[in-house]
């Protein structure tokens, strides 16, 4: 899959321009890299997970400069193109896309995912979703693995799961059920407070991102 001419396949099977530097800027070791993540996105588009992060994967070991990567992303539509990528199921392809973000520093599209999963769950939670809440948080775990609030609301929703199959809501909640969902409540609605900006607070994220 050359590059050399200076297009390749990487959107929707239209070919797109890789010349937003200028070419002379690209020597042979960066056009190897290129056709990783060229190659990468081609999978990438054709849902092939696995193969589409080992090509990723023979990019990013060989070190590909900030310029190359915002060069590559610039090709597949920017934030947006790449970005595409966290809505994957594939726990390698989320990763993948955080990693491509990091290489290129961009801004991180990982914290308002996150946030608009969690932001749903919690809707779920309210309305009393249980099953639902609890695979929101699935969800979300890969994008920030230690996050306190998706931890919280993840085992208070499989408390309440259960609790409604094994029909012992006793044993799950000593106090009763409804002074748990309602203390829950007021901790959501806190949540939503602390941050002005999103949904949930960004003080409760840690650094840590998917392996």
């Amino acid at each position: 899959m050359p590059v050399a001419s200076g297009t390749t396949h990487l959107s929707g099977g239209a070919r797109t321009s890789l010349d937003s530097p200028p070419r002379a800027d690209i020597d042979e070791y960066e056009e190897a890299i290129l056709e990783s993540l060229a190659l990468g996105w081609s999978f990438c588009r054709s849902s092939a997970c696995e193969s589409a992060h080992d090509a990723f994967e023979t990019a990013f070991q060989r070190k590909p400069s900030t310029r190359l990567m915002c060069y590559f992303m610039d090709s597949v539509g920017g934030v947006d193109g790449v970005g595409r990528m966290l809505r994957c199921r594939s726990l390698k392809m989320r990763s993948a896309c955080i990693r491509i973000f990091e290489l290129a520093q961009r801004e991180n599209p990982v914290k308002v995912s996150l946030f608009g999963t969690l932001e749903t769950a919690c809707a779920q939670f309210e309305a009393r979703h249980f099953q639902e809440c609890f695979e929101s948080c699935v969800d979300a775990k890969p994008l920030a693995p230690h996050y306190a609030v998706t931890r919280e609301l993840s085992e208070a929703a499989c408390r309440f799961l259960r609790a409604m199959a094994s029909g012992r809501y006793d044993h799950e909640f000593p106090s009763g059920p409804e002074p748990f969902f309602n203390d829950m409540l007021a901790k959501i609605a806190e949540w939503r407070k602390i941050s002005p900006e999103s949904t949930l607070p960004f003080a409760y994220v840690t650094t840590s991102d998917p392996p």
